[in-house]
């Protein structure tokens, strides 16, 4: 039986620190160049949101960016809300973009390794540890990802902010899914995201990976993974 919650299996703070390192990267300055600090108004679809109050009402609406990252199995928003203030520790220059924060919260599904009790998961898992053999939650992997689709749709339309400067991360089994959108499952002539981040998580859907030349070119990735970690195994 997995625990309720799964445990963080590298320092808060290195965690921090890697990401920022990534947002801060070359291959993303070009997608969050000349942004101010900004805000994001209450979401209809309930996301859990971090802000900045300190927008400036002069930046041009195109001038946004966001970060988007799923929490692990068991976990909620609340254990990652706070890196939009982290951040910018890290890496000054973010604290002058127009950066929205969004935090989805996982609905609670049967999981079946913990006898079907109900957690907040993104899909059900039907082996632990989790190693290269795993068997995935197809249809479960697919609801999460339009639900991640959703949100990006939103941005663009309430907020203006284009695919192209969203960032796609999540934790664990949030960064599971966080990977299979931005690559497995986007679809051909979709506009590529700024950037994945995972964050001890794994490659579902192996099998049927079929990712187009032009995500793969234009879509960096982070990936960090403790080489000891013994609930998704690195192998």
């Amino acid at each position: 039986m997995i625990p309720r919650r799964e445990i963080i299996r590298l320092p808060w703070l290195l965690y921090v620190a890697l990401f920022a390192a990534l947002i801060q990267g070359a291959q993303l300055a070009n997608a969050f160049s000349s942004v101010t600090s900004g805000k994001r108004k209450p979401s209809t679809t309930q996301l859990h949101v971090d802000v900045d109050t300190n927008k400036d009402a002069n930046a041009p609406p195109n001038n946004k960016a966001a970060i988007i990252f799923l929490h692990g199995l068991g976990d909620s928003p609340d254990g990652w809300s706070k890196l939009g203030e982290w951040l910018p520790n890290y890496a000054p220059n973010l604290a002058k973009l127009d950066i929205t924060y969004v935090f989805p919260p996982a609905h609670n599904v049967a999981i079946t390794v913990n006898g079907g009790e109900k957690m907040p998961g993104w899909f059900d898992v039907f082996d632990w540890p989790i190693g290269i053999d795993a068997r995935d939650d197809a249809k479960g992997l697919a609801m999460s990802v339009k639900r991640v689709e959703e949100i990006v749709h939103e941005l663009k339309e309430e907020e203006g902010i284009d695919p192209s400067r969203v960032i796609l991360g999540g934790f664990s089994q949030g960064g599971a899914v966080a990977v299979t959108a931005a690559y497995n499952r986007r679809r051909k002539g979709a506009t590529p995201f700024a950037g994945c981040i995972v964050m001890s998580g794994w490659l579902p859907l192996k099998e049927y990976l079929d990712v187009s030349e032009e995500i793969a070119k234009s879509t960096p990735l982070f990936w960090a993974h403790g080489q000891y970690d013994d609930k998704i195994l690195y192998e």
